[in-house]
């Protein structure tokens, strides 16, 4: 009868020697911290560049996606997917024996973030075409428009949580702490392994007898004590032989 074999441990066991998977909390805090700093560039445009039509709207969009196509994407395809969240908090993506390149990175980041991304950007674009047609209709109220518009951005705003409730929950659940993008792609978040060092003391040299080799106690064989009487009775023997 054939064994069985675990494919959750086989895939642990195929990630780099001394990898560890990390918690959940510095994954969380990793990803956080990235999500943050690409945000900066969209923050910083929208207070020099304020949104009043649809070209503020398409520009400010484009450069989000834009800064996170670099950030999460283009950059780490050079760094094996290391980003400064994940190098503060030393993480690192494993594949083991593939390399992490552009296209896994695309597919990893189309899951996380331009999937959600794409949501919300449907939604404003249906809020702005609902609110064009509504305003034209004379016989529809200022209240109703509202409520309909705010009932838009609301199912938006819900289906945003919830993909990320879902992402959330599956690597809680996932053993080794994958989404299950990265579980196709055979992608682990492991922990950076700790530099070890060998510290020689210098000004104690180390130095072995020859009756202490391996710090056993010293053995010194019979022979070797009586060994110099025998020869000087030896000696004195040819002595007087040669004097006779």
């Amino acid at each position: 009868m054939m064994n069985e074999i675990n494919t959750d441990k086989l895939e642990v066991k195929n990630t780099s020697q001394g990898a560890e998977l990390p918690h959940l909390g510095r994954i969380f805090f990793a990803r956080l911290f990235d999500v943050v700093i690409t945000a900066i560039p969209s923050i910083i445009l929208l207070i020099f560049y304020p949104v009043t039509d649809w070209v503020g709207a398409v520009v400010v969009t484009a450069v989000g996606l834009l800064v996170i196509l670099l950030y999460f994407v283009t950059i780490p395809s050079f760094f094996a997917g290391m980003t400064l969240g994940k190098l503060i908090l030393g993480l690192r993506l494993d594949r083991h024996e593939k390399k992490i390149g552009f296209l896994a990175l695309l597919a990893r980041e189309t899951y996380y973030l331009f999937i959600p991304s794409f949501i919300l950007l449907i939604c404003q674009i249906t809020t702005i075409v609902v609110y064009s047609a509504m305003s034209k209709n004379q016989n529809i109220s200022q209240e109703n428009i509202s409520e309909t518009l705010n009932l838009i951005q609301r199912i938006g705003y819900l289906i945003y949580v919830c993909w990320y409730l879902f992402v959330c929950v599956t690597i809680y659940l996932q053993k080794n702490h994958q989404s299950s993008i990265d579980y196709k792609l055979k992608i682990f978040c492991v922990k950076k392994p700790e530099k070890q060092f060998t510290i020689i003391n210098e000004a104690e040299p180390v130095t072995f007898h020859v009756h202490l080799e391996d710090k056993k106690p010293g053995i010194i064989p019979v022979e070797e004590i009586f060994k110099e009487p025998e020869i000087e009775e030896e000696t004195q023997r040819l002595e007087e032989q040669n004097d006779e």
